[in-house]
């Protein structure tokens, strides 16, 4: 079977990472004094990337130690496609990729393959890394990302970290996992959805990208190198992961900490730590997290009154589940009906 293979040079100012969308597409370029914008089309791929700069609020920083690259790609790949990510230490970066996929795909790391579930993916890695990373995606899927590039330098300049953890240690190995939080998800998909076409629609973008940052910093300078080694245990990671789907599957009562502990096999102490390092949450705060965002999406939606959304997240008292609403997004839940009768 043929496989499609694009080689993609980690550095955000070369030529080359552009050649991914250009070489041999039907390509339309539309240039906005924010983002440049391409739409291309062959008989492999269908998509489109945004790229768009900007500059980290650092006063002390060069113009280039503070300048953030983000890209947004959205691919539906028509036969079997690998993506390879070469390395350039030109000039040094930290990435974040956050990437949907519809369908299972492939990371390759010295011919080993290791599988990661169809859903919401962050990665973490440096264009300093010496070895190429590679995801190998089946035909006729469906992949969504954002590209987040940040020098490495600003880093170092503002983020007062553990001196063990990942972001004191860039040259460790590429982090891989499956911790994305509901409110991390609608942050990135915040960016996705942006057309950044209005002043107001680039201010949300940039607050919604500062958010991310921050929130992905505060996780990372949790995770030490140990961690990091034990994060790519694929047998820890599927456990954990049957854990997180117990943990959901009803989200009027969670399970105990020994029953998530039982399921993943682990002690409850073991359990509880692995869980955070994951998630970068605790499991409590995690469960919250995901109610509040159904809460959130349910009136936003006009699905259902608030007494009804309380009742169905299992939460008895009308008053306690307001109090914790407010407490999550800064306003009442009434406040998201109003609007919506006001229109």
């Amino acid at each position: 079977m043929k496989v499609n293979t694009y080689d993609i040079l980690l550095n955000p100012t070369a030529k080359s990472f552009g050649d991914f969308i250009s070489l041999h597409d039907t390509t339309q370029m539309e240039i906005r004094e924010n983002q440049i914008i391409y739409q291309f089309e062959n008989e492999n791929k269908i998509g489109s990337l945004s790229v768009m700069k900007f500059q980290l609020p650092m006063l002390a920083l060069s113009q280039e130690e503070k300048e953030i690259y983000v890209f947004k790609s959205h691919y539906f790949f028509q036969l079997e496609t690998l993506l390879r990510y070469l390395p350039d230490p030109t000039q040094q970066y930290l990435i974040l990729f956050y990437l949907s996929s519809n369908s299972d795909f492939k990371e390759i790391d010295n011919e080993r393959y290791s599988i990661h579930k169809k859903g919401d993916w962050i990665i973490a890695t440096s264009n300093s890394n010496p070895k190429p990373y590679s995801l190998l995606f089946s035909k006729n899927t469906e992949f969504r990302g954002v590209s987040i590039f940040i020098p490495i330098i600003g880093i170092q300049s503002f983020i007062n970290a553990p001196e063990e953890s990942y972001l004191k240690h860039f040259e460790e190995p590429v982090l891989v996992y499956d911790s994305v939080s509901p409110r991390t998800r609608t942050l990135f998909e915040s960016l996705m959805s942006n057309s950044m076409k209005t002043f107001w629609e680039m201010m949300d973008f940039q607050e919604n990208l500062y958010a991310i940052l921050k929130t992905i910093f505060d996780q990372l300078s949790q995770n030490n190198t140990n961690a990091i080694k034990y994060l790519l245990k694929k047998g820890d990671l599927e456990a954990i992961t049957r854990a997180r789907t117990l943990l959901l599957k009803d989200v009027t009562q969670p399970p105990t900490i020994q029953q998530l502990a039982t399921e993943a096999a682990m002690s409850p102490t073991k359990f509880k730590s692995t869980f955070k390092k994951v998630y970068g949450e605790s499991v409590y705060q995690y469960f919250l997290q995901y109610r509040m965002e159904l809460a959130h999406k349910w009136l936003t939606d006009n699905k259902m009154n608030i007494s009804t959304i309380a009742h169905q997240l299992g939460y008895k008292n009308l008053t306690h589940f307001s109090r914790i609403f407010k407490e999550y997004f800064g306003e009442l839940p009434s406040k998201y009906q109003q609007t919506s009768k006001a229109l």
